[in-house]
């Protein structure tokens, strides 16, 4: 379903690039959608796609695709290097990014900074237009990249 809203802003794409896809390739099952899947050291990852770090590798050795996901996977990298985020979204080569953020901790509580302030002034400093999904307990932001 988050796939769909996504894909109703996006438009359908041809390929998709999923960055810190975790167990994602066994829910993403787009027909015709060439789908490429990284992670950092998932065993399941290295059967269906590549390892990548997200810090430490390569932009360039990445695939140009149409739309990349990047699922729960900025805020947590904030924490070991300030301001990645912004590096990240400048280096990916793709006309949009779907990014989501937990609205609730793992102990189950609200989290009350979930509207992200920290990476909307990221999407403004990269004078980047952006639309908002609110689905179950994630907030997306779909960025528009060209």
């Amino acid at each position: 379903k988050v796939y769909d809203l996504i894909f109703e802003i996006t438009g359908r794409p041809r390929s998709v690039l999923d960055l810190g896809c975790g167990y994602s390739p066994l829910h993403f099952d787009v027909k015709g959608v060439k789908y490429y899947c990284a992670d950092i050291g998932n065993e399941y990852v290295k059967e269906k796609g590549f390892i990548f770090d997200l810090l430490n590798d390569d932009y360039e050795k990445l695939p140009e695709v149409e739309v990349v996901f990047l699922f729960k996977v900025l805020e947590s990298l904030e924490y070991f290097k300030r301001n990645v985020s912004k590096d990240i979204i400048e280096k990916l080569k793709c006309k949009h990014i779907a990014v989501s953020f937990d609205k609730k901790s793992l102990s189950g509580k609200e989290i009350k900074k979930k509207g992200r302030l920290w990476f909307r002034r990221i999407l403004s400093e990269l004078n980047l237009n952006y639309d908002i999904l609110d689905y179950d307990d994630e907030i997306f932001f779909v960025i528009k990249k060209i």
